[in-house]
């Protein structure tokens, strides 16, 4: 019962905020929206300013961060093939349909005075996978799997397109792509587009690059992972 408050609680606050934005947004609404008394809403969300931080942990995903990490360093596994699966639990995770109301808080956040309290999320989320990147592509090139001058730079190209690739899908909207980039293609395309763009760009010189091969028992328990994790992120986020 109480996982059922916080869950219509929660909902309804993603409403109520992607409507009237944080300042617009009250307090009371938000308990009528949910049907739980202001008490209560009071109790499991101290203020309007934790309840909305805990609304948009929930659309960035903070805190399956170090489920992503923990699962990719769970097998013993060469650094190439840890990068083809940090590459794929990203593109699985960040290019799902995107939420109306999640779009509506984004552009009030990135728009406006909330631009601080978004890169505070983000920063949240997106250290730790960057910091997981440049450590594989650091150890791929140490065991000569790899060549880059600025593995730093690799890992921010790697992080920015697997987890901004669909929200940036919409700039193309009325345009010749349009059709290729927001309709043909699809998760499996991007991926396997960038998967190979990534090892061709880190294979070193002279040397003919390849796509590394992950046993199937490892790509299974990834995609259930994945799995646990979207249905964790979407819990109390439907429609």
């Amino acid at each position: 019962m109480e996982q059922q408050a916080k869950e219509r609680i929660l909902t309804a606050a993603k409403h109520v905020f992607s409507e009237k934005g944080f300042d617009g947004a009250r307090m009371g609404e938000i308990a009528r929206a949910a049907k739980v008394n202001q008490a209560m809403l009071h109790y499991y969300f101290q203020s309007k300013e934790h309840l909305y931080e805990e609304v948009l942990h929930n659309f960035f995903a903070v805190k399956q961060v170090s489920s992503f990490v923990s699962l990719v360093n769970k097998f013993d596994l060469t650094p190439s093939q840890r990068l083809y699966l940090e590459i794929y639990v990203m593109i699985y995770l960040n290019n799902q349909p995107v939420n109306q109301d999640f779009e509506r808080i984004l552009y009030m956040l990135i728009s406006g005075v909330g631009i601080k309290k978004f890169m505070s999320i983000t920063k949240k989320f997106y250290f730790p996978v960057l910091q997981l990147l440049e450590n594989t592509i650091r150890a791929g090139i140490e065991k000569g799997e790899f060549e880059s001058h600025d593995p730093i730079m690799s890992a921010i190209e790697i992080s920015i397109f697997t987890t901004h690739f669909n929200g940036r899908s919409r700039f193309f909207e009325g345009t010749k792509w349009n059709e290729h980039i927001n309709k043909e293609i699809g998760i499996k395309e991007i991926f396997d587009f960038f998967i190979r763009y990534t090892f061709k760009g880190l294979s070193p010189a002279g040397r003919e690059f390849s796509i590394p091969v992950i046993p199937e028992n490892i790509m299974s328990e990834v995609d259930n992972t994945i799995g646990l994790i979207l249905k964790e992120v979407k819990r109390g986020f439907n429609e």
